[in-house]
């Protein structure tokens, strides 16, 4: 036998955990069973056979002839490329009312007519039969600035997954302000959306200066409204964006939304303010925070849920086969004029399309295959934390190294985690 390439070893307290970041499996293991461990590691074969029997189950050893990345490889294709899943990005308008600092997006004043409306339909219909189920996504611009095209086109969608027997899901991404309880009624009970996902970034005096209207109005207090109402019809995630120019007001957001009763109804994370490359944002590298930073931040984040008795599950470091949809054969984002695209940082960038739906799947070659062909950088390889991690971003490694937050706070994420749960030992042991 051999340790597993991704298992970590932790001291805690003088105690002694293993965590492994392909299984999942994060436990508190006694002497006995941590000497077991340190023998198969130095290739001492005079081990105890029952404990190595129980670190193989926990995936924290494996035996000599196992191949994890061919394992990770395996599995990888079969997600990638055998989906039963269609999923499908729509950004009905380019447009936004919202005039973001860091906005990466050229807001064109294009909408969705109705001959690509008709053509989306048509796609759908000549290649529903390969699916089980099919995932909408509404994006934008701002996709509540097309409402209606919303709601026709999901009555539509809805009625051809019927028609098939296939299994239908659909969500959106709003900046919130014309999310009023009876757009998001309509939405729940006509479009069968189910969730939503807003950006609040920060206390209403940070959040207004980084998320105006186009004319410069505030936003936050309409948005704040319109959360409060609509928290018992969606599913509501919260995103704040962190930079230097908002991190330290964080906690008094968190505060507002604990006083109002509303942090422990909604699934909250922060992610890192950051340019993408090819757009506009690379502007604003000025406000962005470096990982080690971020990470640092993310910590005590969750330090303050966790304090707060909101459920942190979420969190967990977990194995992603497939670390994004663009990387997915069966997942498309389509923008308003009916181009294809792979991934929605380049959305409004026609050179990176795919394709258009009125050459139906013909897909330029070059432009697909970079996406269908992608693999993890070599460095990726080789790092104890690459089944959680999968480079965190395909289309950042594009254009630079950098590794995810997660590889500068996986330590500490994992000791909060031992304090929240109330672990048992390997061998089950309170």
């Amino acid at each position: 036998m051999k340790p597993s390439r991704f298992t970590i070893e932790l001291d805690i307290d003088g105690g002694k955990y293993l965590y492994n970041s392909l299984s999942n499996a994060y436990a508190k293991i006694d002497e006995d069973y941590y000497e077991t461990y340190l023998k198969i590691k130095n290739n001492d074969t005079d081990y105890d056979e029952k404990m190595s029997v129980d670190l193989y189950n926990g995936g924290f050893v494996i035996n000599d002839n196992e191949d994890e990345i061919g394992y990770m490889n395996f599995f990888e294709k079969v997600t990638r490329y055998g989906s039963s899943s269609l999923g499908l990005t729509i950004a009905p308008t380019l447009q936004c009312n919202f005039r973001c600092k860091y906005c990466y997006e050229i807001h064109e004043n294009s909408f969705m007519s109705d001959d690509v409306h008709k053509l989306l339909i048509e796609f759908v219909t000549k290649n529903i039969s390969r699916y089980k189920n099919i995932s909408v996504s509404w994006y934008g611009g701002e996709p509540l600035l097309a409402y209606h095209t919303i709601i026709n086109l999901s009555k539509e969608l809805i009625k051809i997954a019927e028609e098939n027997n296939v299994i239908y899901e659909s969500g959106i991404i709003s900046n919130g302000y014309l999310l009023t309880k009876s757009v998001a009624q309509i939405l729940k009970d006509e479009c069968k959306i189910s969730s939503v996902q807003i950006t609040l970034d920060g206390i209403r005096e940070i959040h207004d200066i980084n998320r105006p209207l186009g004319n410069g109005q505030g936003t936050f207090d309409v948005i704040f409204q319109n959360l409060r109402n609509i928290i018992e019809i969606l599913n509501v995630s919260i995103r704040i964006n962190i930079s230097k120019d908002n991190y330290q007001q964080l906690f008094q957001l968190l505060d507002i939304l604990n006083d109002e009763g509303i942090l422990d109804k909604i699934h909250i994370y922060i992610a890192p303010v950051s340019s993408v490359e090819n757009t506009e944002s690379k502007k604003i590298q000025y406000m962005c925070l470096n990982k080690s930073d971020f990470a640092d931040i993310e910590i005590e984040f969750i330090k303050y849920l966790i304090e707060k008795k909101v459920n942190i599950n979420h969190f967990y470091p977990l194995y992603k086969p497939v670390v994004c949809s663009s990387i997915s054969s069966n997942s498309f984002v389509i923008d308003p004029e009916g181009y294809l695209y792979k991934c929605w940082n380049v959305v409004c960038n026609k050179s990176f399309s795919i394709g258009n739906l009125k050459d139906g799947i013909k897909f330029k070659q070059k432009e697909f295959l970079e996406w269908a062909n992608w693999e993890l950088p070599d460095r990726c390889l080789k790092c104890e934390i690459m089944p959680i991690c999968q480079s965190s971003c395909p289309y950042n490694t594009f254009y630079n190294n950098e590794c995810s937050t997660i590889k500068y706070n996986i330590i500490n994420l994992l000791k909060l985690f031992k304090d929240y749960h109330q672990f048992k030992d390997i061998s089950g042991r309170r």
